[in-house]
């Protein structure tokens, strides 16, 4: 029977009717014998059931009190059918789209918008408490000489036109320093003297929820925190610094030695160290090299030094964290033999596959105003371009 001409049958039927057809159903009458009985041959066993009075149940309704109703099912044990109301239509699940429980739904949800865009604005006042801009400025002359350069390298990835704003790194398109070491350490010394603050436009996510703690620093906005002039920030970015002669040579080998210790992690990368972690003793070898030869040269041992640890892994000599390990033992023991006997070496060029860091550029080309290219020169105070 189609559902108008059975919706007609549904209201002809009287309540004492559709009580009879409810009993046999619950006496465990068949659908057929139900249907010769009471003449109705053209329903299907569904509209057979839709006939029948629902089961009142012992659940009230929460928003009407009144006991709530659930369809007839055969079995005694099991029947799927949730209660409803047959005052508000309420059915007892939590999806429940009733006008009453969209209502709630609703409403909970503003609250819980409302709660986490309370908590997120507390965040926010969080981190810019302990990482923002502060009212009393740092005065240019007040800083060292090395937050001159930490704060020269970044300015140079500004894209702001008063250099008022810090990019952040994960946005410039090359590594900020040549390790991810260095980058830490250069942002960590410049908040830590507030010479750079968080910017109030900066992600929030990139920090723990108590604010206490950085946890994606590639993708923070830095405002400088500087009181000087636009064009005294200009002068910084153009590398003008009157260093001594003994700044100028510091400053190299530090930037040397850095670049030696970003070969050094690329190489142990390519053949399968990639989980080397660099310690203090590594750092004091690649400062020893960097003092007494050139990047080119360093490089040069680094890759003999890493050939012969991976020599050490694969003939089963050594582990492989012994092995990597021993990669430092090599680099020092190389590197002061060559220092000692002053060794004739070929200088490596740079690696094609190895990005040049924005630091790099910024203490070579501007501060040191030395060949970027030439990483065949040793670190001394012959180039020093000062009085």
């Amino acid at each position: 029977m189609n559902q108008t001409d059975f919706e007609q049958l549904k209201k002809n039927l009287s309540i004492e009717q559709r009580s009879k057809i409810t009993n046999d159903f619950d006496a465990d009458m068949t659908f057929v014998r139900i249907k010769e009985k009471y003449g109705l041959n053209k329903l299907d066993n569904s509209q057979i059931k839709e006939l029948l009075l629902p089961l009142e149940t012992d659940t009230f309704c929460p928003y009407c009190n009144v006991k709530m109703f659930k369809k007839r099912e055969r079995g005694r044990y099991y029947n799927p059918y949730k209660e409803y109301c047959a005052c508000c239509g309420h059915f007892n699940t939590v999806y429940c789209k009733c006008e009453k429980c969209v209502e709630i739904k609703e409403i909970i949800r503003k609250q819980k918008e409302e709660e986490q865009r309370l908590m997120l604005e507390a965040k926010h006042e969080k981190i810019q408490a302990l990482w923002g801009a502060t009212d009393s400025k740092i005065k240019f002359d007040e800083l060292s000489i090395w937050h001159k350069i930490y704060l020269g390298i970044l300015l140079s990835t500004s894209s702001s036109a008063d250099l008022s704003i810090i990019t952040p790194i994960g946005e410039i398109g090359e590594p900020l320093c040549p390790t991810s070491y260095g980058t830490k350490k250069l942002i960590e010394e410049l908040l830590k003297y507030k010479v750079i603050a968080v910017s109030n436009e900066a992600d929030d996510d990139a920090f723990s929820d108590d604010g206490k703690t950085i946890q994606k620093l590639e993708g923070i906005e830095f405002v400088v925190n500087v009181d000087e002039c636009e064009i005294m920030l200009k002068d910084l970015l153009l590398g003008n610094l009157n260093l001594s002669k003994e700044e100028f040579v510091k400053i190299w080998i530090y930037t040397a030695a850095q670049e030696i210790l970003q070969y050094l992690l690329h190489r142990m990368e390519k053949v399968g160290f990639g989980d080397f972690n660099p310690g203090q003793k590594t750092h004091e070898v690649v400062i020893m090299l960097a003092k007494g030869l050139s990047v080119g040269e360093s490089f040069n041992i680094v890759y003999r030094a890493v050939s012969a640890g991976l020599t050490k892994y694969a003939d089963g000599s050594k582990i492989k964290k012994a092995a990597m390990n021993s990669v430092i033992t090599f680099c020092e023991k190389y590197g002061k033999k060559a220092i000692k006997d002053n060794w004739n070496m070929k200088t490596f060029f740079w690696p094609s596959d190895m990005e040049r860091s924005a630091a790099s550029k910024y203490i070579y080309s501007k501060v040191l105003k030395i060949d970027l290219d030439d990483i065949s020169l040793k670190p001394t105070e012959d180039l020093y371009f000062g009085e």
